[in-house]
């Protein structure tokens, strides 16, 4: 029989024996004979008990722990993952821990109490080889693909084994996290967890017995946790989706070891409330989303409900991209110390590779090691830095971190923005004097640049020259443009926060024949990127200056347009006649300064660059729908004013009407009449015949006002109309 025949032999066994072990039996008062506790407090292994990834083993420790059961325990030792630690452990070991167990024959023979910290791969697998060297397999004959596989998994390696749906490290944390409910504090859930195993062992011995790849898993196998493990792995992977909406996606500059080079990568940050043991796969492996399409090397994670244990603020790289996290640990722990002040507690130092120091005899050889850091530090993932993680609760229950997620998000951001090393050459003096010669024009950072343009209320303009002594080339990623154009919008003498960095939707980034302009909202950058073309940023300069002017005249024209709106809404809400002083004689005054204005302002290059430049400002400072909303209120004012001068001719033609009718027509009886004798006397006294003009005027009178009444009843009811009849009468 061939090594690989004796792994399965066993498999087969323990498969076998498993169900009777998990189950209670009232005719086995010892039932269930195998038990699963999570306690991650448990630090001995007392008789009967297996202590799995926890406790500490005799050989790791600094002294002597008495304990009679089984420590399975790779932290401190050479190994970074327990399947490596049992591939490897000595004969004479295995056989101390199989007298430990009381020399059980076959594993129906078992009777143990598991203590595990987790169901992971690593776990599990740790676990089947510890039984298989214990019931006499030996380390040839154990699967070496499967070793391999669990230690690079265990160490955060997800693109080397397999694409998520054909990982079986994924498979298996998809059906493990299942069971396990999100829980707040730092407690995780145990119940969850004691159940998890035994399925997730049970998987596990699925696919050894049926032979797969463990990163070439088929999508379709005889094995019902393996469907169920697909189906949450599905349901995962749309959540990861899901996430991407709102995560913070960012490219960032992380230094390779010996921090003289750096490389661009891409970054995810987002806060996690369901626990979800695949995102750090799909995260590796996305070729979509990510700008570079290489995956998310950085992964940031803040778990509320996880507070306080480790796992609440946690910040990762790929370990194959060749990347580390050193300055942000450095910076966090710093501002720990800031926070803390003399406070924090450094009684009982952690065990961290940062905080090691070495006492070296005359001999060279160590004599000590000791630790002088605090209680509880930053995870620097044994001096590695690929893994940052928040510290744990102190021994007395208090939390050992007062940092924030959002000092994690500024401090990550602060050591890794890409345009930390980048520096520019202002066009303009800070004094105020435009084109400064090129020989002492300083090299600064983009925030530190001045705005040749920065009236208070108005927009802003920012020049810059790229610095040929950049030691990098500008590399253009969507989050260096948002933060060119968090320069275009505001000052940041102190450097621009993430916080400031604006939505993409929010500015325009235009390609230009010798650099490139950002425009916002608030402002405008130009870059000359120094190439063979010079930026044509005089003509730039000119369209920013017309826009600028145009938009304030236009702003100017509204608001008095709008106060003479106000002021005739005020006007009729008061019962007021319309003011029409300033209908006709306003109205024509503010049409001839917005044509003034708009021919005045045109585009004054032929440049089609600039002349693009100009059409995306107003299209982005909304030129466009503020003019055609101006005329629209000056036309509804041109039309009200015309209504005036109809009303007030109307009124003229209906006193004309009321008073010249009447007197007209009586004219035509009583003119003879009442003048007959004046030609013959020329006499006031006797050659007017009074009685008929008394008369005369008394009908023209009685006219008119017959006339004004038949007005004012047309005007009152006339537009009335027939009331309808109340229903019922």
């Amino acid at each position: 029989m061939n090594d690989d025949d004796v792994f399965l032999e066993l498999v087969a066994t323990l498969s076998a024996a498993l169900p009777d072990l998990w189950s209670r039996s009232a005719d086995d008062p010892c039932s269930p004979r195998l038990r699963v506790v999570y306690d991650p407090t448990k630090e001995c292994a007392e008789t009967g008990e297996i202590l799995i990834g926890l406790g500490f083993a005799q050989a790791v420790a600094g002294e002597t722990v008495d304990q009679s059961g089984v420590v399975l325990q790779n932290k401190g030792s050479a190994y970074r993952s327990l399947s490596a630690l049992l591939q490897h452990v000595a004969d004479d070991q295995i056989d101390h821990w199989w007298h430990c167990l009381g020399q059980p024959a076959t594993p129906a023979d078992l009777q143990a109490t598991l203590y595990v910290e987790d169901a992971s791969p690593d776990t599990c697998l740790g676990l089947v080889l510890f039984l298989a060297r214990v019931f006499g397999v030996s380390q040839a004959a154990l699967p070496t693909l499967w070793c391999n596989y669990a230690d690079r998994w265990e160490q955060g390696d997800v693109r080397t084994t397999g694409q998520p749906f054909a990982s079986w490290g994924c498979l298996h944390s998809a059906l493990a996290h299942d069971f396990i409910a999100p829980q707040s504090g730092a407690a995780p859930d145990a119940q969850g967890i004691e159940t998890a195993f035994p399925i997730c062992l049970r998987y596990l011995l699925g696919l050894l017995t049926l032979g797969v790849i463990p990163d070439q898993v088929p999508e379709i196998l005889p094995l019902e946790e393996h469907h169920a493990a697909r189906l949450y792995l599905r349901q995962e992977y749309q959540d990861y989706l899901h996430t991407l909406t709102s995560a913070e996606c960012l490219q960032l500059r992380v230094p390779l070891p010996g921090e003289r080079r750096a490389l661009l990568v891409d970054a995810y940050l987002t806060t996690e409330v369901m626990p979800s043991g695949t995102r750090k796969a799909f995260l590796r492996n996305d070729t979509e989303h990510p700008w570079f399409g290489q995956g998310f090397t950085l992964m940031a994670l803040y778990r509320p409900l996880a507070e306080g244990s480790g796992d609440d603020l946690v910040i990762s790289v790929d370990p194959s991209a060749g990347v580390y996290l050193r300055a942000l640990w450095q910076a966090l722990e710093r501002l720990e110390d800031e926070r803390w002040d003399d406070e924090r507690p450094r009684d009982r130092p952690r065990e961290l590779k940062s905080y090691q120091v070495e006492t070296i005899g005359d001999d060279g050889v160590t004599q000590e090691i000791s630790y002088v850091g605090p209680n509880q530090p930053w995870y620097d993932e044994q001096g590695r830095y690929t893994l940052v993680a928040a510290p744990k609760r102190l021994a007395d229950g208090r939390l050992g971190s007062r940092v924030t997620w959002q000092d994690v998000r500024e401090q990550l951001w602060a050591c890794y923005n890409p345009a930390q090393t980048l520096r520019f050459i202002p066009y303009d003096d800070p004094t105020g004097t435009d084109a400064l010669p090129e020989s002492v024009r300083p090299s600064l950072p983009l925030h530190r640049c001045p705005a040749s343009r920065d009236t208070v209320g108005e927009k802003r303009l920012r020049v810059v020259g790229w610095d040929a002594g950049n030691s990098e080339p500008l590399a253009l990623t969507p989050t260096l443009e948002r933060y060119l154009a968090a320069c275009a919008e505001a000052e940041h003498p102190a450097g621009v926060p993430l916080d400031a960095l604006p939505d993409p939707r929010s500015f325009d980034f235009l390609k230009l024949l010798g650099g490139f302009a950002v425009v916002h909202g608030h402002g405008v950058l130009l870059i000359d990127d120094w190439c063979n073309e010079r930026l044509n940023v005089d003509g730039c300069r000119q369209e920013f200056d017309q826009v600028a002017a145009r938009l304030r005249s236009v702003h100017e024209i509204g608001a008095e347009a709008m106060a003479l709106v106000e002021r005739l809404q005020h006007g009729l809400a008061q019962g007021r006649p319309l003011p029409y002083r300033d209908l006709v004689w306003r109205l024509p005054n503010l049409r001839l300064r917005l044509r003034t204005t708009l021919f005045r302002t045109r585009a004054a290059s032929e440049d089609s660059d600039v002349l693009h430049f100009r059409e995306t400002l107003e299209h982005r400072w909304g030129l466009a729908g503020q003019l055609a909303e101006l005329n629209e209120t000056l036309e509804q004012l041109d039309t009200l004013a015309q209504n005036q001068v109809e009303l007030r001719t109307n009124r003229l033609l209906n006193g004309l009407t009321i008073y010249g009718f009447p007197a007209a027509l009586f004219t035509e009886f009583f003119g003879n009449f009442v003048l007959q004798k004046w030609s013959e006397t020329g006499s006031w006294v006797d050659g007017v015949h009074w009685h008929g003009l008394l008369l005369y005027l008394a009908l023209c009178g009685t006219g008119s006002l017959l006339l004004w009444l038949l007005n004012r009843s047309i005007h009152r009811f006339g537009g009335r109309g027939r009331q309808p009849k109340a229903s019922g009468s």
